[in-house]
């Protein structure tokens, strides 16, 4: 069906542009603080994703993407399915009155 392909194409696209952030920030959240609470290995979520970038490459910026994708398309397929069937009994103009 049509709107199973839609959910996981829209899955996919929100990982794949988010992953980066999600690692940086992970990166940037997990490092260890000196008394002044600054971090001892990054300055600002910039420089992690140069230095990641620079020591493991571009591809370390999606790490955890399968695990990401895995998790979201269940959910996002499901919503999108059970949306559609729902409309069919009650379309979205009866539900704002």
């Amino acid at each position: 069906r049509i709107h199973v392909l839609c959910s996981v194409v829209a899955v996919f696209a929100g990982t794949l542009c988010m992953q980066p952030f999600d690692v940086v920030r992970t990166r940037v959240m997990n490092q260890a603080f000196d008394a002044q609470g600054r971090g001892l290995l990054y300055a600002s979520p910039v420089d992690c994703c140069i230095q990641t970038v620079r020591s493991e490459g571009p591809a370390a910026l999606y790490k955890g993407f399968a695990a990401h994708y895995l998790r979201g398309a269940p959910h996002v397929t499901l919503l999108f399915v059970i949306l559609e069937q729902f409309k069919k009994y009650r379309p979205l103009d009866m539900l704002h009155t």
